[in-house]
């Protein structure tokens, strides 16, 4: 089997120098992995990770980045000032967060690295609660979307928390829960109608079995893996 080639490479940014020893290791990330596999998106990922161009990350991403800042905000205990959306301009984000549970004994942003052996997966868990005397761990993502279609998040297709409960199992720890927090959103972005979250939320349980985890690793990863390093080494050996 030859060498994976992937366009970016692990750099550890644990303040603990945890996952030293897999720096310079091909690195994938799940956005990367969902990006591939989407017809839509497979070009755009070509272009933006392969030659680096700079893509428009369009207004939904843009209302992603004020989402993100509330997350921060209330990861940091509600604590400094209340996030101000920019894109989210109908929606009342300080009182959506407000409706957020913050738990103690929480990291937000929780650094996951999964070892594939040829390559990393490199990801953040929203939230992940700890409880040590137990050695249990909650794990939760937030999400945007129109909460009348929740089945992308209940379909066993998506994988998201469950590889980063595969992981924290591999650090030791019991799997308490695992699932996705998600915030109705409305709005197509256009002036008549704005993206806005609406304040009703939703937990979808994604239940985290290890085994089909360990498949979708070994069988869809491994290949995906594979046609990424394929298709960069061509680029490479015809543009650089």
């Amino acid at each position: 089997m030859s060498k994976l080639i992937l366009p970016r490479v692990f750099k550890d940014t644990s303040k603990d120098g945890k996952y030293k020893h897999l720096i310079g290791k091909p690195k994938l990330s799940y956005s990367q992995i969902t990006s591939w596999k989407d017809a839509k998106y497979h070009y755009d990922y070509i272009k933006q990770y392969f030659v680096g161009i700079t893509m428009d990350s369009g207004i939904f991403a843009q209302a992603g980045t004020d989402f993100g800042t509330m997350v921060e905000w209330i990861g940091n205990g509600r604590v400094g000032k209340k996030p101000q959306a920019i894109i989210l301009t109908q929606s009342n984000v300080e009182e959506v967060a407000e409706k957020v549970e913050y738990k103690p004994n929480s990291i937000y942003e929780d650094l996951i690295v999964v070892d594939c052996g040829d390559f990393v997966i490199e990801g953040y868990a929203d939230r992940c609660t700890y409880y040590e005397d137990t050695k249990e761990i909650e794990i939760l993502d937030y999400k945007t979307g129109n909460m009348s279609k929740p089945d992308k998040y209940k379909s066993n297709d998506y994988m998201q928390t469950r590889l980063y409960a595969y992981q924290k199992e591999n650090d030791g720890y019991n799997v308490k829960s695992c699932g996705v927090e998600l915030f109705d959103r409305k709005g197509n972005g256009s002036e008549k109608y704005p993206i806005r979250l609406t304040g009703e939320l939703m937990k979808i349980d994604t239940p985290y079995n290890r085994d089909e985890v360990e498949e979708w690793l070994k069988n869809d990863i491994s290949k995906i893996a594979s046609e990424i390093s394929d298709c960069y080494k061509t680029y490479l050996k015809i543009f650089k």
